[in-house]
């Protein structure tokens, strides 16, 4: 479970000064869910959900890292063979055991 997400989820819909109830219908979720993931009693929603609470919020990006999600633009770079090998160069320079 991940203990910062919802009370940081909270504190981002309270300082957007939006009740559970609203930021629970533009998410698509039910409030009584909401409320369950802000005090740490459910885990944080599918990726699709993250990215509608944080265009709610108007906050891009600020909920996907503290669930232990990859954003999707980023996923996407990953997949491309020029970056796998920059990144795993990168690797071996850093964590010489990391060579295989």
């Amino acid at each position: 479970m991940m203990p910062k997400f919802g009370p940081e989820l909270r504190s981002l819909r309270l300082d957007a000064g939006l009740s559970l109830a609203k930021l629970a219908a533009e998410a698509g979720v039910a409030p009584s869910y909401l409320s369950l993931v802000e005090r740490g009693l459910r885990r944080p929603p599918a990726l699709r959900i993250i990215k509608r609470l944080e265009r709610a919020l108007e906050a891009p990006d600020a909920l996907t890292g503290l669930a232990g999600r990859v954003p999707e633009d980023l996923l996407k770079a990953l997949r491309r063979p020029e970056v796998q090998r920059s990144v795993r160069n990168h690797l071996i320079v850093t964590f010489p055991w990391f060579r295989r």
